[in-house]
């Protein structure tokens, strides 16, 4: 096998790039992660200790909390941020040949640094399957309030849009490879992606968090019978994961006399929520997905707890799926979620094998081990023909983390203000007219 110097960053989206990285080393690889700013639920800060990576992030949280109304200290340390990115770049530029950036963002800004990437014929990786990175903004909830009672504004829409439009543009012209999801990441892009599901998301044991093996932990929990269930359901973001209707749902079967344990834990570190994974029978995820094994229901898998996840295109989604990379899930309409939650509490027999299935999935195909070595297939160039997707093929619009019915009132809205061309879909003319069908719109 072929050692790489490889440099992954900087950013850190719930836990794939530090596991990615103990995947990479444990390959024996020669890798540097980095990150830029301090991550909200401290998966893990404690990277590379080189002196520009340690200034650039004190200054984004000196950013984040103290210039935002002071503008010309917040230039000035956006200036610096900026001038040691820069430096911190050049000394990679020295020291990398191969750079996995994550969530589209690279050293610079607006990417600037990939021309030269290129010019120094340097390997470059792109992940740009994580959702709202490159998903359309007018079907993507993560820009609403956290409560769900705000909604993106028209030119908020708009902007995002054309700023998804110029970055795949940008990618597609200098990297090597992009990694994409069929229902997040095709609707911008014009060439062919890495299926996002070919390679999967890496996971491996936490320090203090060891987990007995799937066959073992099946057969203890079926003879450790209990009326009562724990249910643990745990939103980034209340709105997105539908969190207002899943505790509809729970109190409805509550009320109708189930014995349910519910916690809900939000804003809170990883290792709380590793904590609570071990103490539950299943999660319910979230309500709105357009993937039927995120990163919290990914967790909740290495300990064999079963996921409940909401979504309205999972039956279309299996056509772009390689054959055993589908991963196992409750999945349900969004309409369907407290009866899908049902008949997990109904059926311990399915609930106990989905979440050993699930388990067996993570280990066997998405160990941090197994998923580095799909990274170094791309980087050796070794690609077999299943893993990759024709974003051309994909037409799906119903979007992510909110109802479709806000979907398409979004569409309207742009529309009705900017015309369908805000939508930036004119190089798929039968995706824009199957967006305007969808928003009750006639075509052009």
């Amino acid at each position: 096998m072929r050692h790489y110097k490889i440099f992954i960053g900087p950013v850190e989206v719930a836990g794939y790039y530090h596991n990615l990285e103990s995947g990479l080393k444990m390959l024996s690889q020669d890798c540097e992660y980095v990150t830029f700013l301090e991550h909200p639920f401290s998966y893990r800060n404690n990277e590379s200790q080189n002196a520009l990576i340690y200034l650039i992030k004190r200054l984004n949280k000196i950013r984040s909390h103290n210039t935002q109304n002071l503008p010309i200290l917040n230039t000035i340390v956006v200036i610096l941020i900026e001038v040691s990115a820069a430096i911190y770049f050049c000394y990679c530029l020295i020291h990398f040949d191969v750079f996995i950036f994550g969530f589209g963002r690279t050293f610079l800004r607006k990417n600037a640094d990939l021309p030269f990437l290129r010019l120094f014929r340097k390997k470059i990786i792109v992940n740009m399957a994580h959702g709202s990175e490159l998903r359309p903004p007018y079907i993507d909830g993560s820009f609403q309030s956290l409560d769900g009672l705000k909604q993106p504004t028209v030119n908020q829409l708009k902007y995002i849009a054309y700023s998804h439009k110029k970055k795949i543009i940008k990618f597609e012209k200098y990297a090597d490879y992009i990694i994409g999801a069929p229902f997040s990441s095709t609707h911008f892009a014009c060439k062919k992606l890495i299926n996002w599901f070919a390679i999967g998301v890496p996971y491996c044991e936490k320090q203090g968090f060891s987990t007995t093996k799937y066959q073992e932990g099946f057969a203890s929990s079926t003879s450790n019978i209990s009326n009562s269930i724990r249910i643990l359901h745990s939103p980034s973001h209340p709105a997105v994961k539908g969190s207002s209707f899943i505790r509809q749902s729970i109190q409805s079967l509550q009320y109708r006399g189930y014995d349910i344990e519910f916690v809900e834990i939000q804003g809170r570190s990883n290792q709380e929520v590793l904590k609570e994974l071990q103490k539950c029978d299943f999660v319910v995820d979230q309500l709105y997905s357009d993937t039927p094994m995120a990163g919290f229901a990914t967790e909740a898998a290495w300990f064999g707890k079963p996921s409940v996840v909401g979504g309205y295109g999972f039956g279309y989604l299996q056509k772009f799926i390689p054959t055993g990379m589908l991963p196992p899930s409750k999945i349900c309409y969004p309409k369907q979620i407290e009866a899908a939650i049902e008949e997990l509490i109904l059926n311990q027999k399915l609930r106990l094998q989905l979440g050993a299935e699930a388990q067996a999935f993570v280990r066997n195909y998405w160990s941090a081990e197994k998923v580095a070595e799909r990274y170094l297939r791309l980087i050796s160039g070794n690609i077999p023909d299943d893993w990759w997707l024709d974003p051309n093929e994909v037409i799906y619009l119903h979007g992510c983390g909110q109802s479709e019915l806000q979907s398409a009132e979004n569409i309207r809205r742009m529309v009705k203000t900017y015309g369908h061309k805000s939508l930036r879909l004119s190089h798929r003319p039968d995706l824009e007219k199957a967006f305007l069908e969808f928003a009750g719109l006639e075509s052009t």
